[in-house]
């Protein structure tokens, strides 16, 4: 059996990863000034 699950909790308790939440991650995302566009 795989357990497909996003569940990170180990991960975060193994390690003391603390994620931004999804809303910071996505305002980070917008707020990025990298020319990606240039770089295709």
């Amino acid at each position: 059996v795989i357990d497909r699950s996003l569940d990170s909790s180990l991960f975060r308790s193994l390690t003391g990863f603390k994620p931004l939440s999804w809303p910071e991650m996505v305002t980070l995302m917008a707020n990025d000034a990298t020319p990606y566009a240039k770089w295709k």
